[in-house]
């Protein structure tokens, strides 16, 4: 089964030394690596890469894609299992990775021997696929998702490190795109507030909020404008009704949608849906066809 799968999938069971808050813990951990990989999803196409790699003296993470696109964002190892063995080996007891890359898994130990969680201490132990997975979900860093992560390599195929670690390193427009990129992937997975989107991109309220204040806006525009653009999507598929469009968007009562999608575009969603659309799909083809001539 692989990663996306694993992902998405159950997490793991059984393990001496948990209790249920270890055991709440765990789930927690999965479900936020879930919706983290379901944001690289949506942003940047994470899962398609025709390789990756990592690179331990430089610390990255390399996918590189088909097209050419390339993308880097630091790494941490937590640890490794060997199917054959069903074997899991932390990585702060792995001699063969660099002594910075294992500063993620450290933290794992550290909480272990505080809860006396057998697992979370021993070098190496036999488990399942799904229970590697558990573990590194559980080390997996609250780092700031909404940053830009792409870079387009070069002839030579250079690849340059972007993922900055102050805010003040990227660009206000790849800031908000990334945000509401971020926001529009995790409105299907229900209600998104701001102590959720703080939690799931690592940056505190307070700071998020400034960041957009920065640039005159606010969660609120940056929730709308996610909505919006989910919306249009979503009724270019003739397969979604409206009231299945607002209900991805997290609206129960389709007259809250039509109120929210008229207070956006002007119209309601229905006359956008006859008359905008097919607008917008006339401009494509007019554009398309004076690029071929």
């Amino acid at each position: 089964m692989g990663l996306l799968n694993k992902l998405f999938g159950s997490s793991g069971t059984g393990n001496d030394g948990r209790n249920s808050e270890f055991n709440a813990l765990l789930a927690s951990s999965m479900e936020e690596l879930r919706l983290k990989t379901a944001a690289h999803q949506q942003g940047w196409g994470f899962g398609k890469a025709a390789r990756w790699d990592v690179d331990q003296s430089q610390g990255n993470l390399v996918f590189i894609f088909p097209d050419g696109m390339v993308a880097t964002c630091p790494v941490q190892i937590i640890g490794t299992f060997d199917s054959t063995t069903s074997e899991w080996m932390w990585a702060w007891a792995n001699s063969s990775i660099a002594e910075p890359l294992k500063r993620d898994s450290l933290k794992v130990k550290e909480y272990g021997q505080k809860n006396q969680i057998t697992r979370l201490t021993s070098d190496e132990w036999i488990c399942k696929e799904d229970d590697a997975w558990s573990m590194t979900a559980l080390a997996f860093p609250r780092q700031l998702l909404v940053r830009p992560l792409l870079h387009r390599a070069e002839a030579q195929g250079e690849l340059n490190p972007i993922m900055g670690n102050g805010s003040s390193r990227h660009h206000p427009s790849e800031f908000v795109d990334s945000l509401r990129r971020l926001v529009k992937s995790l409105l299907p997975a229900g209600p998104l507030d701001l102590p959720l989107l703080t939690r799931l991109s690592g940056l505190p309220a307070r700071s998020l909020q400034r960041e957009l204040r920065a640039l005159g806006l606010s969660f609120s525009t940056v929730l709308d404008q996610g909505r919006l653009e989910l919306a249009l999507e979503l009724m270019r598929d003739p397969n979604h009704s409206l009231i299945d469009v607002g209900m991805e968007l997290g609206y129960s009562d389709p007259a809250n949608f039509t109120r929210a999608f008229k207070r956006w575009t002007g119209v309601a969603p229905g006359v956008y849906r006859r008359v905008g659309l097919k607008a917008s799909d006339k401009i494509e083809a007019t554009r398309a066809a004076a690029a071929a001539e």
